[in-house]
């Protein structure tokens, strides 16, 4: 299997990959983690986005159904330290969404019940008790979801630690190195690098 990028979602691909046992190549044109991957909040919001909840029953099911991916989500976070066996910086002190109109506690209360129905942890909290948690917040914020499974994580080590532990475990992380070229070989693809190395997938079939 050939992994084309080497930011989060490469890295943690050729991850998982290599911990199932496949046989994982990563190729990265730079470095590991120096685009936006590095260059980020490093925040973990599992709630639903404003917009999903105020502009349509249809779009506020659709986002209802990636719940449970937020669920996995939450949970892969929550051990995420321990599966790596790095310091992440992971914190999960919980974070909010505010609403400062009527129409956007609505929004939330919407937001709430869909999210609710899903088995995601949220609370609607009113102005001054969204205060009391949070004192820096304006006045005229009206009401506050809490989600206490949300916080923030380093970007600039959670990337890089999931590229270390794939090549412990086996996988083969390439950097300086673009891909210039696929081909279908039959049964095979061949990705051509710009170094001139050419790498055999085979994705999902015999090794």
């Amino acid at each position: 299997m050939v992994v084309i990028g080497g930011g989060l979602i490469g890295c943690a691909a050729a991850y998982y990959l290599a911990k199932a046992g496949v046989r994982a190549t990563l190729v990265e044109k730079g470095a590991i983690n120096r685009q936006a991957s590095g260059q980020n909040a490093g925040s973990l919001h599992f709630q639903m986005e404003h917009r999903e909840v105020a502009y349509g029953d249809e779009l506020s099911q659709r986002a209802g159904a990636q719940i449970p991916l937020k669920l996995a989500a939450i949970r892969l976070w929550s051990e995420l330290e321990d599966d790596l066996q790095a310091d992440l910086e992971v914190v999960q002190h919980g974070g909010m969404m505010v609403a400062e109109t009527d129409e956007e506690v609505e929004a939330l209360r919407r937001k709430q019940r869909l999210e609710r129905q899903s088995g995601l942890v949220t609370e609607l909290l009113t102005g001054p008790e969204a205060r009391r948690l949070c004192p820096a917040l304006s006045d005229k914020v009206k009401a506050v979801a809490f989600c206490p499974d949300e916080g923030h994580a380093n970007p600039r080590l959670v990337t890089p630690a999931y590229a270390r532990r794939a090549a412990e475990l086996g996988a083969r992380i390439i950097t300086g190195a673009s891909v210039v070229a696929l081909a279908r070989r039959r049964d095979d693809w061949v990705v051509t690098l710009s170094s001139g190395e050419r790498l055999r997938c085979r994705a999902g079939g015999k090794p």
